[in-house]
């Protein structure tokens, strides 16, 4: 039975070796301090550390420092920090030795201190432990005071255990079940704190409440850590070692020993979930294991790690495990990136190899005197190769027999596993005849290759021994071509072996050597290994240009894989191809797998585990990697797990030239604040020596810039608009990137509103200038146009005033000779119409224009007045076109001379009588039609009369009418003349004259 538990807890031991994988951070990678006294994960999966020298942010590949600094009011209080929690949203609190609490922003940095110094309500400088939730810090105080504090309105509720004594609080724990609960560890016991009562209940360790009462002295009931399981209930870490499992519904406590020695009576200082199973139990400066809850059996991680990490808190997010030492830094230790067990057997582990069937299978072990252990099938257990020295390999023969190959020879076992027959160098020290590399054709015949630069051909059936190459050695005869051939590889009856940099080909059969040239002068390159997949293709690996393949049939070659195209080294240490075709490249890096049909890599590194690897054997159900004096194996049929890709992010962008700091929510800048620096990080926890990372300003950069090196990037003079920032990481062939995005505003003069305001107001200052000079122009030219209004009426009102003159002198005239010839009563007629008549004149003389209607009757008057004066020798007719005629308007005594002439040149010459004037009035769409038609002399025959003035040069009434019409024409803008006519008969002799004046008017 004790074996039985011994062999399982063996198992168990060696499962532990899959947990390793510990990466360490120190000061040697940017660590403030080698002290890390607490670690805690915000939401970005960031990780906090609490050290004695400031506050640090750690993404896996840079260190964020907050360090106390007295000349800034804004930093950190104190650099003394004992602890730091995150409060589930955006904030970090972290506890100090006496200067109260300081609170982190995690995306923006923002700082604030609360203590007694700047908030008078704040409860105690000196915290012990803290808790967050829904908003509210709750602390415990030196003096064991619980206090809920409000960040918002800077207030503290207290609240005190109502005994003599007080407890010594140091852990708070929220309870995931009783949402209304919190506990407290103390050295006096745990306690219960109901949030809503504010109420306090004790449950002390005591055998009364232990199931098992048989407990060791050592145990206390100091506590200094818990937390809670799915069913609600909790396990405790003691201060003197050891674990309480403690039903709260039954109030009953339950010990769980230590088992192992040295770890008895050691301070457990935290507690995480690994899953729903396995606990992390961190033992204050000594280790960390792993507690399975149900077996109650401790896993211990390996002694080389053990005496390393000296762990003082843990945090858990994920897979991840965090883990702060008191005197060696940070350790990371993600579960989900390792591959396969690590195992360290007594011997070292040479070569695993399963016959073809796979029926069985053989480890061989050690170096000298080796041993064949079985891992699979019948036949011995173990198999001693005594005498064999610096073993190589070994074969399975097709009648079941085992060909072992060592640096001084070989041994075959026949088909029952027993010794057969040797052949063994007398002398190791031979070294030119020690065997470096060998191949096995068949079952008859070996090659293998020599330090002395020679590949031999070995019958196995008579041992007989033939050189089929020998290389061309300029060195000393003693001195030996290293690692000579560097790889051997058979295909059908071809054996294929390399010589630096050319390859040959040695036909089994006919013993023929071909020397195949595959590279030119310029990419010469050392073969370092060769493989053959079933497609007719060798693959070739080099020292320093990755993986070229050759094609058997075609014979052509491809540098296929390389550092460009996936490959984390060009510096190929051996390719293996597996039974579904894929090639596994090693370098000295990582470990590629590559599918050539898919065209997909995924690489093994240090994050997996995979470090320090000397060679990989590949069998039927698992892969090896052999490690040295280790080695690690997985399962063939486990899949290979994904990376985690490193995420790139944006810190803080900042002004070049000033203190201002943005974060990645700011998307507006000024145009002054154009010169910018942008600060990126990688979150990378996995310790990947291989990633590579670029950022570019899209639309600026014309090709991405390398930014491994560099954590941030400058831009000078951006120009006004919009821009986004990329940070890109590339590991293989997969690829993360962040982009930012943002705008540089306009300066107000080259804004669109500035630029329209601006246009506006210069269109409204030239249509300002326009108007007020086209209205200075206007106004020169109306009082041009009123000035020649003004000379055209007083010209025309000259023009009136000389008709009247004229006019009055003929009347005169007229009266004087009715005197006479002493007509009395004619003469006292003639000066009441001329009275009356010059009445009209006068009246009429004020107005510009008048009616038709007024002319009608001034005209009225006028011809009876000239029949008077002319003793009733003539007639007149005056015609009217429609009464709308007499609303016409004219300019007065425009008419009269043309009648005056009309009776003086037309009528009074006439020898006979029967004289006839005849006016008529006709309104058309374009104006006013006014003829004056008479049946006198004609103009002709009136120029014949010698009278003063002829009608050709016009008399003076006609003048002055003409005159005042072309005046009337100036100012009105409207056609105003007069036509005259000669009337003559069919005989040609004249009968009168037609005068036609047209006045143009409004339609």
């Amino acid at each position: 039975m004790k074996f039985r538990i011994w062999l399982l807890f063996l198992m168990i031991n060696l499962s532990l070796f899959g947990q390793r994988g510990l990466i360490q951070y120190s000061k040697e990678n940017g660590l403030i301090s080698n002290e890390v006294r607490d670690v805690e994960y915000d939401h970005n999966g960031f990780i906090w550390l609490a050290t004695p020298k400031g506050i640090e942010r750690f993404d896996g590949q840079r260190f964020i420092h907050f360090k106390y600094d007295p000349q800034d009011s804004l930093g950190i209080s104190s650099n003394d920090i004992q602890s730091v929690v995150f409060d589930g949203d955006k904030t970090i609190w972290a506890t100090t030795f006496n200067k109260g609490l300081i609170s982190i922003q995690t995306e923006k940095f923002n700082i604030i201190n609360y203590n007694k110094k700047y908030f008078q309500s704040f409860g105690s400088n000196r915290i012990q432990a803290i808790a967050c939730r829904d908003g509210f810090v709750w602390c415990v105080s030196e003096n064991g005071t619980l206090l809920k504090f409000n960040p918002k309105n800077r207030k503290s509720d207290l609240f005190v255990f109502s005994t003599v004594k007080t407890p010594d609080f140091n852990s708070l724990f929220f309870d995931e079940i009783e949402t209304n609960k919190l506990w407290l560890t103390s050295s006096d016991g745990l306690f219960s704190f109901d949030l809503i009562t504010n109420k306090w209940k004790k449950y002390r360790f005591k055998k009364s409440t232990c199931i098992h009462p048989k407990l060791n002295g050592r145990y206390t009931n100091k506590m200094t850590c818990l937390t809670q399981d799915s069913k609600g209930n909790f396990y405790v870490g003691l201060n003197s070692g050891g674990l309480l499992y403690f039903n709260q519904y039954q109030g009953l406590f339950k010990s769980i020993r230590i088992k192992i020695v040295d770890l008895n009576y050691e301070k457990i200082s935290s507690i995480a979930w690994r899953d729903s199973r396995y606990l992390y139990l961190c033992f204050e400066n000594r280790e960390i294991l792993l507690f399975d809850t149900k077996t109650k059996e401790y896993v211990r991680y390996e002694e080389s790690e053990r005496s390393t990490v000296l762990p003082y808190r843990i945090a858990k997010m994920g897979s991840q495990l965090a883990v702060s030492s008191s005197v060696s830094g940070l350790f990371i230790h993600d579960e989900s990136l390792i591959y396969g067990k690590k195992l360290k057997p007594s011997m070292k582990l040479i070569q695993v190899k399963y016959s073809k069937k796979g029926r069985s299978g053989y480890q061989l072990l050690g170096t000298s005197n080796p041993v064949l252990k079985k891992i699979k099938g019948v036949g011995p257990t173990q198999i001693t190769l005594n005498g064999l020295m610096d073993t190589k390999t070994f074969y399975y023969l097709k009648n079941g027999g085992i060909l072992v190959v060592g640096g001084n020879g070989m041994i075959l076992l026949d088909s029952d596993l027993k010794i057969s027959r040797k052949m063994l160098i007398s002398s190791y020290q031979s070294i030119d005849k020690r065997v470096q590399n060998s191949l096995l054709v068949g079952d008859s015949l070996l090659f293998v290759g020599t330090l002395d630069a020679s590949l031999i051909r070995i019958s196995l059936k008579t041992f007989t021994q033939t050189i089929v190459y020998k290389a061309n050695q300029e060195e000393p005869s003693n001195v030996s071509k290293e690692n000579f051939p560097l790889s051997l590889v058979g295909y059908k009856e071809f054996v294929f072996f390399s010589e630096n940099d050319q390859l040959y080909r040695y036909h089994v059969y006919s013993k023929k050597l071909d020397k195949i040239r595959l590279f030119t002068h310029e990419n010469a390159d050392q073969i370092t290994c060769l493989t053959i997949c079933k497609y007719h293709k060798l693959w070739i690996g080099t020292k320093a240009s990755g993986v070229w393949s050759y094609n058997l049939k075609k014979a052509t070659l491809v540098n296929t894989y390389n550092s460009l195209n996936g490959l984390k080294n060009d510096d190929i240490i051996q390719l293996i191809v597996d039974s579904e075709s894929k090639l596994w490249i090693m370098n000295p890096s990582s470990i590629a797998i590559v599918n050539p049909i898919l065209k997909t890599i995924k690489c093994l590194e240090k994050r997996n585990g995979i470090e320090g690897v000397q060679t990989m054997t590949i069998t039927p159900d698992s892969i090896y990697f052999l490690q040295g004096d280790s080695y690690i194996v997985s399962s063939s049929a486990e899949k290979l797990p994904i990376p985690k890709l490193a995420i790139p992010y944006i810190l803080q962008i900042r002004e070049m030239n000033g203190n201002a700091r943005f974060t990645s929510q700011k998307s507006k800048y000024m145009y002054n604040q154009n010169n910018l620096v942008f600060e990126f990080g990688v979150k990378d926890f996995s310790n990947s020596e291989n990633i590579r990372v670029n950022y570019r300003m899209l639309g600026l950069d014309n090709r991405w810039i390398n930014g491994t090196q560099k954590n941030e990037a400058l831009y000078h003079n951006l120009p006004s608009g919009k821009y986004i920032f990329q940070v890109q990481v590339i590991d293989g062939f997969d690829v993360r990137m962040t982009s930012y995005s943002f705008k540089i505003t306009k300066p107000f003069w080259l804004r669109w509103w500035f630029l329209v305001l601006s246009s506006l107001a210069v269109g409204f200052g030239i249509w300002y200038y326009m108007r007020t000079r086209i209205k200075r122009i206007q106004s020169t030219e109306q009082m041009k146009s009123e000035f020649s209004l003004q000379i055209n009426e007083l010209e025309s009102k000259a023009l009136r005033a000389q008709m009247n003159p004229h006019f009055l002198f003929n009347s005169l005239n007229s009266i004087r000779l009715f005197i006479l010839k002493n007509e009395v009563d004619n003469a006292a007629d003639y000066i009441a119409k001329f009275s009356k008549l010059l009445r009209m004149i006068l009246n009429h003389s004020r107005q510009d224009m008048i009616t038709v209607y007024d002319e009608i009757q001034s005209l009225k008057l006028y011809l009876e007045f000239e029949r008077l004066r002319f003793d009733q020798d003539f007639d007149f007719d005056l015609q009217i076109d429609g009464q709308e005629v007499l609303d016409c308007q004219i300019p007065p005594m425009i008419i009269q001379p043309f009648i005056e002439n009309a009776i003086w040149h037309g009528l009074m010459p006439r020898t006979a009588g029967g004289g006839k004037i005849r006016v008529s009035f006709q309104k058309q769409l374009s104006g006013l039609y006014v003829m004056v038609q008479d049946n006198g002399i004609g103009r002709e025959k009136a120029k014949e009369n010698n009278r003063k003035r002829s009608l050709k040069e016009g008399s003076v009434g006609l003048q002055i009418t003409k005159d005042r019409l072309k005046s009337l024409t100036m100012r009105t803008k409207k056609m105003n003349e007069f036509e005259i006519e000669d009337l003559i008969d069919e005989n040609g002799l004249a009968i009168g004259t037609l005068v036609t004046l047209y006045f143009e008017t409004s339609n």
